[in-house]
């Protein structure tokens, strides 16, 4: 399963950085994108053809992406562990969660999606 991890760097904590995301990321196989300044973390996701997502950022971040996940039907992983959401992506391993209904789903879906 090919997924994609898409890194805020201005998200979260010093430690581990942006960098060692990235790096333990590919060392795991996965296609990974550091975020620029004012990058759409949902137009990322979208161009890609992975299938499966990962998210490393917070709220503002994890939202666009959970949203292609929906309309993509693919698998969405989110934690502030590159750990365990480059485990979750290379594995498959997914649970079902429940999106705040604050956010619409364009793909006509309901605001929940898989996630690990």
């Amino acid at each position: 399963m090919g997924g994609l991890l898409v890194i805020n760097p201005r998200a979260g904590d010093a430690e581990p950085s942006p960098e060692a995301l990235r790096d333990e990321a590919q060392r795991r196989s996965l296609d990974t994108h550091l975020l620029s300044p004012g990058e759409d973390p949902a137009e990322v996701a979208r161009a890609a053809s992975a299938q499966a997502l990962g998210m490393a950022g917070g709220d503002g971040s994890l939202g666009p992406v959970a949203e292609v996940a929906l309309e993509r039907d693919v698998p969405l992983s989110s934690s502030r562990s590159v750990h365990e959401t480059t485990s979750r992506v290379t594995s498959g391993s997914t649970a079902m969660i429940r999106l705040p209904p604050s956010m619409p789903s364009r793909a006509g879906k309901p605001a929940s999606t898989w996630a690990g």
